[in-house]
Parts: C-alpha cells; sequence; structure tokens
C-alpha cells in the first residue's frame, strides 16, 4: 500500500459496553488489551471515550483507568440502543478522527495504525472501514463464519471503495460524522449501518475499506443469543429490503445543509415487493448458497479448513438460515397487519 507522510492526524477512540449484555462482560478486557498492544499507541488519542451502561466489571475498569491515562468514562442510559449510543458518544470526542470499536472484539495490533493511515493515503476521505471477521477456530466458528452478520470481501493489499461498513471497525472525519450521524430511530437491531452507508453514497460519499486493519469479532456466545440473534437477523433482513427500496435521496438547503427524509417514514410508502421477495423459493435459495460458497472461499484463502470441519458446519449453516427465513416470515406475516416492526424486534432488549 502506498505510504504517504503528511503529518499526524489528532483521534478519538469510542468503545460502547451493549455488546457486553451478549457475552462474558469480561471480553472486554480482550478489547482493551488489544488496544494497549496497538503499534499506534491508544494513549496517543485525544481521548479513549467508553460509554458506561453499568455492564464493565468495575474492577476491569479500575485497572484500564491507570493503564489509559486519557480514558473517558460518559455514563449511558442503560435503555439507549447501541446506533443511539455511538451517536451519544461521538459528541464527546474532540479528535480529528474518530474511531469505533465494540466490547466484543479484538483488534489486531496495526489495525489502528493501518486507520489512521488510510487518511493520509485518501485525504479526500471521509468514512474509512476495515475488515472485520470471525476468527475460524473450529466447526462452530468456521459455520458462524460463513453465514453470519460478517459478509467477508476479497483480500485486497489496497484502499478499494466498498458500499457499507462495519461500526465495530469504521473511523470518520468528526466534522463529517456530526453533520451525517447514524440515523438510530430505526426499528431493527442491526443492519443501519447498512442504510446509513446507502445515505452517504447517495450523497456522492464513499466509503474506503483498508482490509489490513483487521479486527476479530465473536461468534454467538450461549444458546439463547444464538436463536434470537438468528430470527432477528431475518427480522432485520425483511425491513432492510423495504428501507433500501425506500426513497432516501438527499437534497441540499440554500444554507448548504444536507436534509434526509427520515427511512421510518419513508418506507411506509413502499410496498413489501423488494427483490427478494420477487424470487421464488428456489432462487433464494440459489442466491444463499451461492453466498456461502463465496464466503467459504474467501475464508480458506486464508485458513486451513479440513473436511471433517465442513462437514460439521454445514448442519449449523442449514439450521442458522432456516432461523432467519422463520425470522423473515414471521415479520412478513405481521406486516400484513401493521407498518410496525412487532414483537421480535422487542425480543433485542434481551441483547442489547
Amino acid at each position: 500500500m502506498k505510504q504517504i507522510n503528511d503529518g499526524n492526524l489528532s483521534f478519538t477512540l469510542i468503545v460502547e459496553t451493549e455488546n457486553l449484555a451478549s457475552c462474558n462482560p469480561s471480553e472486554i478486557e480482550h478489547l482493551f488489551d488489544s488496544l494497549l498492544n496497538q503499534t499506534q499507541k491508544i494513549t496517543e488519542a485525544n481521548e479513549v471515550i467508553i460509554g458506561d451502561n453499568g455492564l464493565m466489571p468495575p474492577e476491569i475498569f479500575a485497572r484500564m483507568e491507570k493503564l489509559i491515562p486519557n480514558l473517558k468514562q460518559i455514563e449511558v442510559k442503560r435503555e439507549l440502543t447501541y446506533y443511539q449510543v455511538k451517536n451519544f458518544l461521538a459528541n464527546y470526542a474532540t479528535g480529528e478522527i474518530v474511531i469505533f470499536c465494540d466490547s466484543d472484539c479484538i483488534y489486531t495490533p496495526e489495525w489502528l495504525a493501518n486507520i489512521i493511515e488510510s487518511f493520509k493515503i485518501k485525504p479526500e476521505a471521509n468514512v474509512v472501514g476495515g475488515e472485520t471477521v470471525i476468527e475460524i477456530k473450529d466447526s462452530y466458528t468456521l459455520a458462524m463464519g460463513l453465514n453470519y452478520m460478517l459478509h467477508r470481501q476479497t483480500l485486497s493489499p489496497e484502499l478499494t471503495e466498498i458500499k457499507f461498513y462495519y461500526l465495530n471497525n469504521v473511523a470518520f472525519r468528526r466534522e463529517f460524522f456530526c453533520q451525517n450521524p447514524l440515523p438510530d430511530r430505526l426499528k431493527i437491531f442491526r443492519g443501519t449501518c447498512s442504510v446509513h452507508s446507502r445515505l452517504m453514497r447517495n450523497q456522492g460519499v464513499k466509503i474506503w475499506r483498508n482490509a489490513q486493519a483487521r479486527v476479530y469479532h465473536l461468534p454467538p456466545q450461549n444458546l439463547r443469543y444464538y436463536l434470537l440473534r438468528f430470527l432477528l437477523m431475518g427480522h432485520d433482513n425483511y425491513w432492510l429490503d423495504r428501507l433500501l427500496t425506500a426513497p432516501l435521496q438527499s437534497k441540499v438547503t440554500e444554507e448548504g445543509k444536507v436534509e434526509k427524509p427520515l427511512p421510518e417514514e419513508s418506507v411506509k410508502k413502499v410496498k413489501a415487493n423488494s427483490s427478494h421477495q420477487q424470487l421464488s423459493l428456489k432462487q433464494r435459495i440459489n442466491r444463499r448458497i451461492e453466498y456461502v460458497t463465496k464466503q467459504f472461499s474467501v475464508y480458506s484463502q486464508e485458513y486451513n479448513i479440513t473436511k471433517k470441519q465442513l462437514l460439521l458446519a454445514l448442519p449449523i449453516v442449514i439450521f442458522s438460515q432456516g432461523l432467519v427465513a422463520l425470522g423473515r416470515w414471521i415479520t412478513q406475516f405481521n406486516s400484513l397487519f401493521s407498518e410496525e416492526p412487532h414483537w421480535l424486534y422487542r425480543l433485542s432488549s434481551f441483547l442489547d
């Protein structure tokens, strides 16, 4: 990758603790250990902001407070959603670059340096995402890698333009993010990044990906989370089909301010006739097989996947996709009676 040195960029790291509800809260210690091991020292950040919603073990916070002198604790209301917390914490950032981390991820040593370097290579960039993956250790992690929410891309050493980012591994220019916050009132559990990405791309904003900024994401850690997460994935997929079909074009006022219609209002004008729903069952199954095959191709370039692992992983993949389909069908049936997302979304309170 081309190296450009044009001075230092000030930056802020933002860490949420919402995801600790879905795993052992002590996992956040692994996150901080990975951040402390960065080649670009996090102690050089303007601040490392952590949202405290009561889930983080106090003994871990006390240890991190000693190791990270620029750590800033911000109290967060428990009822705020994952995306609302991200918007809220960004208000306290002072760095030129705002970098979002998640409490259930582990960041490779060169991650932070690569993210910051991306803005030097592309001075015009406003958004840079990294590569978030599930580390393949066994059949279960392979199954999650093949069909979870993380869509692997073909590996590339260069910055590449992408259609969407993940909020567990992305950086924005702070001024740009303040003008283009997340649409955090959508009634979906996850997937708001896709809507936000489309809103930005409609303005002509390019989203860049640095595959060298690598993050390892935990797979579902318990049976309850696994079952609910894949059901909610079906719920989210149904509503995202509609949200991403709705007219979300932006307009610019005379003052130069970008006005974006609220997606949740726009979606009510769109019939539930997405390209997915227009496909036959066979076509949907073929599309899903093609997707899983592509994911396997990318993962197999990096990991030595055995036939035994694959054979044991396939039943988990099939069952997981069955849960996704069930979640979609339940949501589609409910939409016959109400335009509002229903009880499947309300079940997300057990996960956030």
